[in-house]
């Protein structure tokens, strides 16, 4: 994206009001009135006074205005919210600070996070505003126009847009008439009345026309203001004004030509030869036109042209800057091409030298390509493309390659090089990336160096520096598409080949890491995973790239978790995040990472307030960088956490949230993956056997399948439905699959020295024996994953099992199995399965070993009734497997065995 001193400032500019312009009280009192709605469109063809209208309304406003004048170059969704942003911030400096690190440091900008970023920003300052778009017609990207109706569809009510533009924006207009959010200005009401064009034409221009005179201008013209304009410049002098009204007719084209003929004919030749050759530019300055028109008289020459009121508009107070009105550049421009067709291209390729030798790249591009001098524009493409890829500008990246002629790209290894990382980087189809990387891979054969027929040793060893820098970076994006074939071997082959190439420069040396980190993750080597994640934090933070330097510090703590090293992580998350924060106490978005994987790790210590907390400010910095990966991480971890405080509507709707996130990233099976793993716990605590064993058969995932680290060991989900599934039907398979995998699992996990997944594996185990009624082979797994996760203060892990797991700590504490830490989870279990208000109820008069709580009482009353177990779960609104815990709990406490006789020892005891 452009740097905020690489700005265009004319843009900003707010056209100057003319004194003599005819009052419009009328449309100015529609435009009052739209203000508490969101929009007001002035939408009409060229000439119809648009700006000068809102112009002269804004002149009338209390509130601030930003205004920016759109262009060609605008089309580009980073830089057309840059300017927004900016224009905003002239207003109100609290405006658009972190919406612009997001733009700068994403290296995919995703603009929901964005827009959601602008709104919160302006949102919390309160201040009534409004925004001017004009000339919104030359925006054409459709990204731009989805982005700008999202912005519409949330902007908060005290700011105000105006939207002005030749055509109408492709925007949701049905929905915004229907909630009355919406004032439209058109052509029909622009036009002048026959009132106004007599005030306009005599008043103003001081012709003194007869009424009838007027009367057939006005009719002739339809009230186009332009038309209008140029009539009253023909008649300026002229003693037979009443017969040039008599022959004026015509269709607006024929006008225009007719009336714009009248007014340079009386132009010198000069200025005509200026007027012509200078319609090829958008914008005029003296210094510009003296270089494409190859003379030193222009700022003499537009001085001439603005005081005989040739439709130059000023765009700025120095009157440095100029332009035409459009409808008299378009007709200048035709009678170029049809006057002095052959002096075209020269007149592009100066005007393209002059903006790129000072500094305007787009534009010099853009007249490149009119000049049709292909191989400079393409040079232009070449020199800045490495440029927009570090700017995350992937989009002006990839439209400007779009330009080019296949012939030029072809030729270009570097141009494919960055074109393949656009791709890459903004998510566009696998094959389309192995298109683009062929092309490159064909280029650089094409300069001697062939690629296909290359052994490993001449790559690594290559002298010429360029294809050895271009060998690295095609190398290195095959290493992504690998990622996202699941190719782990290929991905460490070429990561590594990558690195033999010895990439200078942090992009693509980090990248490699990055690239290594995961696929060591994924062959199940933590160490080797951190060493790589670690070195591409390094290499990031060492360049000043926080971005690069802190995602990838999160990642290694995240390998830590895995690794079952909580404190460790713990103390690099916190780095993570003081390494997102400025001095000024504001935070980076990438921030987000370290806060979503610290909500995970206070989940495990059973701080749920701190998880809740770090989740939903990680989940809300993730936004910002529109990563969507740690967002769905983010949503499933607060679903766990609303699931353990017994929120089920909340746990619900993070899940849903966390699903419609994973949903994004189809192709990405592991964000998916953490999403399934909170289902089934939901679904376990619902009871709702019935979508789990549809998961079962519907995940793709079998028991005989060879067991990989690939997405966190994804069997270990699958070991976990069939626990659950075994758990109510013991005499089903379930149980014995779920025991053969977990012991593969075991052994896996442990040898690896996946500690943090290992302690899963072996409470998993525990519970299916214990459901076998193996009970000694039960409390032997629970001993192991006690024994494991006692140093780093594992909780969750053992309390989110609920009443099955209280029976296990239970023995497990009588048995004297690590009896401190046992115990200590155990009393946060019984805790949890007690009643909201934790009393208990003492039954003095009874010899009972226990007294019952309040719920146990409860439940021991409806086992007088008639209900089923199934029916009584859903009177009391609990979960059976909970029902089932507090009823065992009853039996045990009054000594008994079955429903029947608990219920008569309860009556003889007087307990109900």
């Amino acid at each position: 994206m452009p740097q905020i001193d690489q700005l265009i400032e004319t843009k900003f500019y707010t056209p100057p009001v003319r004194q003599d312009i005819v009052p419009r009280p009328r449309l100015i009192a529609q435009l009052n009135s739209g203000l508490h709605r969101k929009l007001s469109l002035v939408s009409a063809p060229a000439g119809f006074g648009k700006t000068t209208l809102v112009n002269s309304w804004i002149q009338q406003q209390d509130r601030p205005v930003a205004w920016i004048s759109l262009d060609e170059s605008d089309n580009d969704v980073s830089v057309f919210f840059t300017y927004i942003i900016t224009a905003l911030q002239r207003i109100d400096k609290k405006i658009g600070n972190e919406s612009l690190i997001i733009i700068q440091e994403s290296q995919s900008l995703q603009i929901p996070s964005l827009l959601t970023a602008v709104v919160n920003e302006i949102h919390a300052t309160e201040r009534k505003l409004i925004l001017v778009l004009d000339d919104y017609h030359r925006i054409t990207n459709q990204d731009v126009h989805d982005a700008l109706d999202f912005l519409i569809a949330h902007m908060p009510g005290h700011i105000h847009l105006v939207i002005m533009g030749r055509v109408d924006p492709d925007i949701s207009q049905s929905r915004l008439r229907v909630n009355r959010q919406m004032i439209e200005i058109r052509s029909t009401d622009l036009r002048f009345t026959q009132a106004e064009a007599a005030a306009f034409l005599n008043d103003m221009m001081d012709l003194n026309l007869s009424s009838s005179d007027i009367a057939a201008l006005e009719k002739r013209t339809e009230g186009w203001i332009a038309g209008l304009q140029l009539a009253a410049l023909s008649l300026q002098g002229r003693k037979d004004k009443h017969e040039f009204v008599t022959k004026f007719s015509g269709s607006h084209h024929y006008i225009i030509d007719y009336l714009v003929e009248e007014v340079l004919s009386r132009q010198s030749g000069e200025i005509r030869t200026f007027l012509y050759r200078t319609s090829i530019l958008d914008q005029l300055s003296a210094s510009l036109c003296d270089a494409t028109l190859e003379i030193s008289s222009s700022r003499e020459i537009l001085h001439q042209v603005e005081g005989a009121n040739l439709f130059l508009i000023p765009l700025d107070d120095q009157r440095e800057w100029y332009r035409y009105h459009h409808l008299f550049n378009d007709f200048l421009n035709q009678c170029l091409c049809e006057y002095d067709p052959n002096e075209i291209p020269d007149l592009h390729f100066r005007a393209a030298n002059w903006y790129e030798l000072n500094g305007f790249i787009p534009e010099a591009l853009k007249h490149y390509l009119k000049a049709k001098d292909y191989k400079s524009a393409t040079c232009i493409v070449e020199q800045h493309a490495k440029e927009l890829l570090e700017h995350s500008e992937l989009a002006t990246l990839m439209s400007w390659v779009s330009l080019l002629p296949d012939e030029e790209i072809l030729s270009r290894p570097w141009i494919c090089v960055y074109h393949a990382w656009a791709l890459r980087l903004s998510g566009r189809p696998y094959d389309m990336v192995e298109s683009r990387l062929k092309d490159a891979e064909k280029a650089l054969e094409s300069q001697g160096w062939s690629v296909s027929t290359m052994t490993p040793t001449e790559r690594s060893i290559l002298k010429d520096d360029e294809a050895r820098r271009l060998m690295g970076h095609i190398t290195t994006i095959h290493a992504f598409q690998a990622l996202f074939r699941d190719d782990i071997p290929y991905v460490l082959e070429l990561a590594n080949r990558a690195s033999a190439y010895r990439p200078e420069g942090t992009f693509l040396s980090s990248n490699i890491e990055f690239a290594l980190g995961w696929a060591y993750r994924f062959s199940g080597d933590l160490e080797a995973s951190l060493q790589a994640f670690m070195k591409s934090s390094i290499t990031g933070l060492e360049s000043g790239n926080l971005y690069s330097g802190v995602a990838s510090r999160c990642r290694a703590a995240y390998g830590d978790v895995l690794g079952g090293r909580l404190n460790q992580a713990m103390e690099s998350l916190r780095e993570a995040a003081q390494l997102a924060t400025r001095k000024d106490g504001r935070q980076l978005p990438v921030a987000g990472y370290a806060y979503v994987y610290m909500g995970g790790v206070f989940l495990e210590w059973n701080d749920l307030e701190a998880a809740k907390q770090y989740s939903l400010d990680g989940i809300k910095l993730c936004e910002r960088v529109g990563y969507i990966m740690d967002q769905a991480v983010g949503y499933a971890t607060l679903s766990r956490v609303k699931l353990a405080q017994n929120d089920w509507e909340g746990a619900e709707d993070a899940l849903q949230k966390a699903e419609f996130l994973s949903q994004k990233m189809k192709s990405y099976i592991y964000v998916r993956r953490w999403v399934e793993n909170c289902k089934i716990r939901l679904w376990k605590a619902h009871d709702n056997l019935k979508a789990i064993d549809t998961w079962v058969n519907q995940s793709g995932l079998q028991v005989e399948d060879e067991l990989t680290f690939l997405r966190d060991i994804e069997h270990i989900i699958l070991a976990r439905a069939l626990v659950a599934l075994g758990q109510e039907q013991p005499e089903s398979r379930y149980l014995d699959d779920a025991l053969t995998m977990l012991a593969h699992l075991e052994d896996m996990t442990l040898d690896a020295g996946w500690i943090g997944k290992a302690i899963e594996v072996l409470v998993l185990q525990a519970l299916a024996l214990q459901a076998s009624d193996e009970e000694d082979k039960a409390l032997k797994a629970l001993s192991k994953a006690l024994s494991l996760a006692e140093p780093e203060g594992y909780v969750r892990i053992f309390v989110d099992e609920g009443p099955p797991m209280t029976a296990l700590l239970r023995q497990a504490v009588s048995r004297g199995i690590s009896p401190r830490y046992a115990g200590r989870l155990l009393g946060t279990l019984e805790s949890e399965l007690q009643d909201d208000t934790g009393e208990r109820l003492i039954m003095a008069e009874s010899n009972m070993i226990e007294p019952l709580s309040k719920r146990e009482l409860e439940v021991l009353k409806m086992l007088t009734t008639d209900l089923s177990g199934p029916e009584i779960a859903d009177q009391l609104h609990i979960a059976l497997t909970t029902l089932r815990f507090h009823t065992r709990n009853i039996y045990g406490k009054l000594e008994v065995k079955n429903r029947r006789s608990a219920v008569r020892k309860a009556q003889e005891i007087n307990l109900i």
